[in-house]
């Protein structure tokens, strides 16, 4: 399960250095809720990014800030 976690948040770090959007900083914010809530559209960072939005009521409090800012 570990080895799972980390090879996801590995593409998706992969994925956002492809298609930057934010800082590093703001991508962390929100790496576990894409593992979590978005896992089937990683490493796809535009489908990501759609699912986070879509999923925005169950984010964690700092990814969600980065939503209200308009980074992601």
């Amino acid at each position: 399960m570990r080895l799972l976690a980390v090879c996801s948040i590995s593409a998706l770090s992969v994925a956002t250095a492809a298609y930057p959007q934010g800082t590093a900083e703001q991508r962390r914010a929100c790496t576990r809720d894409a593992v979590t809530l978005c896992f089937d559209a990683i490493p796809d960072t535009r489908r990501v990014s759609e699912c986070l939005h879509d999923n925005r009521e169950r984010l964690s409090r700092s990814c969600a800030a980065s939503f209200r800012r308009g980074i992601l």
